[in-house]
């Protein structure tokens, strides 16, 4: 069990929001790219490495949420759960910008053929972590792998 105290709690307090209030940012710049994108005067070659930048930002994202999903797990679940009774508005409204960015990814005709299903399936991943109807599976393994070693000075 974690030991903790006021301290401590306040400071996973503020990076949680930190973190929240990064997430929602970053959200609304993939918006206003997604608005923008037919309107800008650019070459194919632009459309294809701005679609490339969405698919890697969603991959961000992902991998934030899951940073923080992790984390919690490893807190102690008083903490955990007192952290997040302030966060119902942040939540929510990540809730809503998820649903806008879903909506103008569906209508945007992607150049690459991948980047639909890439798109699609990384926002499902995206939404799990905020709708309650997904069950969650986190494998946690107690083993430590060896380190990794780039070069060998034999």
């Amino acid at each position: 069990m974690l030991q903790t105290d006021e301290k401590t709690e306040d400071l996973f307090r503020r990076s949680k929001k930190s973190y929240l209030h990064f997430i929602q940012h970053f959200f609304k710049l993939q918006i206003s790219c997604l608005q923008m994108i037919n309107d800008l005067p650019s070459t194919l070659a632009d459309q294809k490495y701005l679609e490339k930048q969405l698919i890697e930002s969603l991959t961000l994202i992902d991998n934030l949420l899951m940073h923080l999903y992790s984390r919690d797990l490893l807190l102690d679940y008083s903490i955990s759960q007192t952290i997040d009774d302030g966060f119902q508005k942040e939540l929510e409204a990540i809730e809503m910008l998820i649903l806008e960015v879903k909506y103008l990814l569906d209508k945007y005709s992607f150049h690459n053929d991948s980047y639909p299903e890439q798109s699609d399936r990384l926002i499902d991943q995206i939404a799990k972590f905020f709708y309650s109807d997904y069950v969650k599976v986190i494998v946690v393994d107690d083993q430590l792998a060896d380190p990794w070693i780039a070069f060998s000075y034999e």
